[in-house]
C-alpha cells in the first residue's frame, strides 16, 4: 500500500550549439498511497561505454529538497543532469552513438510515504545513446547499468 517511487529517463538532449548533454529523469509514484518530501540528487557525465558493472559513481553534488508531494501514479519530470563540459563536434557524434564513451545520468530521489517518518530511497543510474529518425531529428535509448539501480 506504500508508496513506491521509481525513475524512468524521462527525456534526454544531446549537445548542439545552443544545449549541452542532459538527462531529465522521470519521477514516477508506482505505489498506493502518496510519496511525500520527494527530494532528488542527479549527476550526468560522459564517460566510457564500457563501464565495469562495479564502478563507483560519484556521488551527486547537492540534493534538491522540497516539500512536494507525488500523488499515487503522478510523475514528475526533474532536471538537473546536466553535463558541465562541451565536446567537439567529432566527439557529439561518437557519444552520441555509444561508440567508446556514452552520456550517463546517474543518482538518488528520497522520500517518505503516509505511514511514518521512515526515509525511502530510490538509486538509479542510466547510460542514453541517440540514434537519428526519418524527420532529421533525434530519438534517445538508455540501458539501465548493472550497478546504483534499486529501491528501498
Amino acid at each position: 500500500m506504500r508508496a513506491y517511487v521509481t525513475v524512468d529517463l524521462g527525456q534526454a538532449f544531446h549537445q548542439d550549439e545552443r544545449l549541452r548533454f542532459e538527462g531529465k529523469p522521470a519521477l514516477e509514484n508506482t505505489g498506493f498511497t502518496p510519496a511525500r518530501n520527494v527530494s532528488y540528487r542527479f549527476m550526468a557525465d560522459v564517460l566510457p561505454a564500457n563501464l565495469a558493472a562495479n564502478y563507483n559513481f560519484p556521488e551527486p553534488p547537492e540534493e534538491i529538497r522540497n516539500d512536494a508531494s507525488l500523488a499515487p501514479r503522478q510523475k514528475l519530470l526533474a532536471s538537473g543532469g546536466i553535463v558541465q563540459r562541451r565536446f567537439s563536434d567529432a566527439e557529439v557524434e561518437e557519444i552520441m552513438a555509444g561508440e567508446g564513451r556514452k552520456l550517463y545520468v546517474w543518482g538518488t530521489v528520497s522520500y517518505n510515504d503516509i505511514f511514518g517518518e521512515q526515509r525511502w530511497q530510490t538509486d538509479f543510474c542510466v547510460s542514453i545513446t541517440f540514434f537519428q529518425v526519418e524527420d532529421g531529428g533525434y530519438r534517445s535509448h538508455y540501458h539501465y547499468h548493472p550497478t546504483h539501480n534499486g529501491m528501498t
